[in-house]
């Protein structure tokens, strides 16, 4: 299951089901757009405040996507695929932006875009340590690969001028990693 709002608080939430993605107005659980997928992604539903739901279209054997964000901007969605990928959507077009980053062969469990919008940053567990890996937003290129916690990064989150990450290990402890010049 994976869902996020609009940056700008309009009440709009990210569901789809089987091969589509939608957009729902939140306040009225009306379809706004709806975007072709991979034939081979069920991406699923969007819970509402207070446990509402707009839909389940789960079906019997649903592949999930793991997380879903929008740009700073609104103007894209980043979504972590079940084959570990991230695909970028255009909102206004609802085409595919380039090919899929391809993060790793890890479990890639979260995703977020600096605030400024250049740079996307995933994190991977594996039983080899944990890493934070960054992206450039445009072009999909690998920019940097931060690794630091043995295991159990459990949060990440980048500061306010984009030009640092903080990665936090679920025993307390935080790490301070500065982005390269985009």
């Amino acid at each position: 299951m994976a869902a996020t709002y609009s940056p700008d608080g309009d009440p709009l939430a990210i569901t789809a089901n089987k091969d589509k993605l939608s957009l729902w107005n939140v306040a009225t659980s009306q379809l706004i757009k709806t975007f072709d997928g991979p034939k081979t992604q069920r991406l699923i539903n969007k819970a509402l405040p207070y446990g509402e739901r707009i839909r389940d279209d789960v079906g019997p054997h649903p592949e999930n996507v793991r997380a879903v964000k929008y740009s700073p901007d609104g103007e894209t969605i980043a979504a972590i695929r079940h084959n570990e990928s991230v695909q970028l959507w255009n909102i206004s077009t609802g085409k595919h932006l380039g090919k899929p980053i391809i993060p790793t062969t890890h479990y890639t469990t979260s995703i977020r875009y600096s605030p400024d919008g250049k740079t996307i940053a995933t994190m991977q567990i594996s039983n080899r340590g944990d890493t934070v890996r960054l992206w450039n937003s445009a072009t999909g290129k690998h920019i940097k690969t931060l690794k630091g916690h043995d295991k159990c990064s459990n949060s990440f989150t980048f500061s306010p001028d984009s030009k640092t990450i903080f990665t936090a290990h679920k025993g307390g402890t935080v790490l301070r990693w500065d982005i390269p010049k985009r």
